[in-house]
C-alpha cells in the first residue's frame, strides 16, 4: 500500500528544492564577490534570469535534430526525479529505499568530488568562463536559448543544491526528521538550510582560493573519485 502522506512530503521537497536552487547559486556567487571585495549581483538575480529566459524565444538551427529538443527536458526531469529520492527534511520516505545504494557509494569523499566534477565548479570547470576551449558545462549549451536555456539551467542549480543537501545530511544528519510531525518538519527545514549556507560558504572560498586544474588532471581526480566510491560499495557488501 502506498504511504500517500509519505508520496505527498517528497513531493513538497522536490518543489522546495526547485524553489531553493537558484537562490543557493546566487548565494554562492555573492559570497564568492564578497570574498574578492566585490559589492556582487544580490542573491536572487537568478531568479530574475530564469524568468527572462522563459519570456524569451527559442531559437534552434534547421539542423538540429528531435534530440536537441527533447534534451533539456530529460536533464530537467531526471534532476527533479533524484531529488525524490534525497532525504531534504525527513527520512525514510516511500522513495528512500530506493535510493540505499547511491546513498552507499557517497559516503567517503568520493561525494565532494564528484559534486564538482558533475556541477561543474572549480577546479574542475570554471563557471564565469566563456571561452569554448576552457569550459566543460558551458560548452554544452552554446546553442541552446530561451526556455531551453533555462531548464538546462534550473537543473544544473538543482543538481549543485541535492548534492550539498546529500552531503549535509549524510555527514551532519541531526536535525533531520524521522517522523511527519510538523514541529519536527519545521527543525529539519531550519538546519538544512542551515547546512546549505555552510556548505555554500565552503564551495565559495574553494573556488575563490583554488585554480581551475588543467583538463588533462581532471581524469585523475575524476579518477580517485572512482575508487573512494568503489571502496565504499565493497565495504558495504564486506559488512553485511
Amino acid at each position: 500500500m502506498v504511504d500517500t502522506t509519505g508520496v505527498i512530503v517528497e513531493a513538497v521537497q522536490a518543489l522546495l528544492a526547485l524553489a531553493l536552487a537558484p537562490g543557493l547559486i546566487g548565494f554562492i556567487r555573492w559570497m564568492k564577490a564578497r570574498l574578492q571585495n566585490r559589492r556582487g549581483a544580490p542573491v536572487w538575480t537568478p531568479y530574475f534570469e530564469l524568468r527572462k529566459l522563459l519570456r524569451k524565444e527559442t531559437v534552434v538551427s534547421a539542423n538540429a535534430s528531435w534530440v536537441f529538443h527533447v534534451a533539456p527536458f530529460v536533464v530537467f526531469g531526471s534532476t527533479v526525479v533524484v531529488s525524490l529520492l534525497v532525504p531534504v527534511l525527513v527520512t525514510p520516505l516511500p522513495f528512500n529505499s530506493v535510493a540505499d545504494l547511491f546513498a552507499v557509494v557517497y559516503l567517503l569523499l568520493a561525494l565532494f568530488i564528484v559534486m564538482l566534477a558533475e556541477t561543474g565548479r572549480l577546479p574542475v570547470d570554471n563557471p564565469a568562463t566563456h571561452l569554448e576551449l576552457t569550459m566543460i558545462h558551458e560548452a554544452m549549451i552554446l546553442e541552446y536559448s530561451g526556455p531551453y536555456l533555462a531548464l538546462i539551467e534550473w537543473a544544473s542549480w538543482l543538481k549543485l543544491l541535492v548534492f550539498l543537501t546529500l552531503a549535509g545530511n549524510l555527514f551532519v544528519p541531526w536535525g533531520l526528521a524521522t517522523s511527519l510531525a510538523p514541529a519536527g518538519l519545521a527543525i529539519a527545514a531550519g538546519t538544512t538550510l542551515v547546512k546549505l549556507v555552510v556548505l555554500a560558504v565552503a564551495v565559495a572560498v574553494l573556488e575563490t582560493r583554488v585554480a581551475k586544474l588543467r583538463l588533462f588532471r581532471v581524469p585523475e581526480l575524476l579518477a580517485v573519485s572512482f575508487v573512494l566510491g568503489l571502496l565504499a560499495v565493497t565495504s558495504s557488501f564486506a559488512m553485511r
